[in-house]
Formats: structure tokens, C-alpha cells, sequence
């Protein structure tokens, strides 16, 4: 009864050490012989060696195009076993639990596409700062020192009136540098 109750998996069955499966949530799967070239049976049954470990063991695998997380657990012969299972094998049964993986690459590839769109809104708000910033201390001085320079070059040095800037960048330095220029050739002209 509690393994056709557990919870959150989709199929639980408990199998002898021969892989015949004694309980199950279908009664329909009582009595049956699991193949070992199942991919869950590989984790014991490489060929003909068998490999004993009492650890359990996660594998995904795919069926009717769902995937599907199976975890294979060896069930250890304990000497209380012995009378039930004898006392040859060391190991009395195989648990397999099932839990379809459906939710979850369902969350998974939300959360994929949620970063995604985060790293892209992230990307446009650092391009658009940027993008202010350079404006800002470069291509707006740079227009206001091209626009003083034209005035020069159709009026004379005398109708020149640059901006002092604050910046002390190689635009500020640029802007100084005019202005001491503008006003020796307006010095010149006197």
C-alpha cells in the first residue's frame, strides 16, 4: 500500500534480487521480470559483470518523448533479511522510483528565458548609460568647441566665445588649448 501512495513519483516498484517485481502502483506489473538492458539496470549490470554498490544511483532517461528522472536503489541483504531472501546474495532487491521531469524542464526553461531577457534589459540600460555619459562628456563639448571654431572661422577670433569647461579631460584640455589660441590671434589683431 505505501508504495502505490508515495508521493510526487510517477511509478515505484521494489524488485527481488532477480529483478522480479514484487511491489508495485499497477497491479499489473506484479510478477514481471525487469530486462536488464534497461539504462536504470546498468548501473549494476555492466554485461556479464555486476557491479555491487549500496549507493543509490540518478539517471534521466527519455520515454515517449518525456524525460523522466529514475533513481535505482540497491536494497542491502541484512541478516534479518536472510530468513526471506537467504543469505547468498548481498543484495535482496532493487527499489526503482520514477518521478517524470515535466515541471521541472518546464522551470528550468523559464528561468533560462527570464535570464535571458534579463541579461538583455541589463545589456540596453548599460548601453543606453554609456551611451548618456559619452554624449555627455564627449560628443556634446566636442560640438559646442566645433560650433565656437566655425564662429571664429567666418567672424574673426574676436567673436569667439568658448565655454569654459570643468572638465580637466582631454576635452576640457582641448577647449583651454583653443581658447588660448582664439585669444593670442585676437592679441595679434588687435
Amino acid at each position: 500500500a505505501a508504495v502505490r501512495e508515495a508521493e510526487g513519483y510517477s511509478d515505484v516498484l521494489i524488485t527481488d534480487g532477480e529483478g522480479v517485481i514484487g511491489h508495485a502502483r499497477s497491479a499489473d506489473s506484479l510478477g514481471k521480470r525487469l530486462d536488464r538492458g534497461r539504462p536504470e539496470c546498468g548501473v549494476c549490470h555492466r554485461g556479464s559483470e555486476v557491479v555491487t554498490t549500496f549507493e543509490p544511483q540518478t539517471l534521466v532517461v527519455e520515454e515517449a518523448g518525456v524525460r523522466v528522472l529514475r533513481t535505482v536503489v540497491p536494497l542491502r541483504n541484512y541478516p534479518d533479511c536472510h530468513r526471506c531472501h537467504g543469505s547468498e546474495a548481498t543484495v535482496a532487491g532493487i527499489a526503482l522510483l520514477e518521478a517524470p521531469m515535466t515541471e521541472l524542464d518546464a522551470l528550468v526553461d523559464r528561468l533560462v528565458w527570464e535570464t535571458v531577457v534579463t541579461a538583455l534589459t541589463l545589456l540596453l540600460v548599460a548601453i543606453g548609460a554609456v551611451y548618456t555619459v559619452q554624449h555627455r562628456l564627449v560628443v556634446r563639448p566636442l560640438s559646442a568647441l566645433t560650433a565656437r571654431a566655425r564662429e571664429v572661422e567666418r567672424g574673426g577670433p574676436h567673436h569667439f566665445e568658448a565655454e569654459a569647461s570643468a572638465n580637466d579631460d582631454e576635452v576640457g584640455q582641448l577647449a583651454a588649448a583653443v581658447r588660448r589660441m582664439v585669444g593670442r590671434l585676437a592679441a595679434a589683431q588687435g
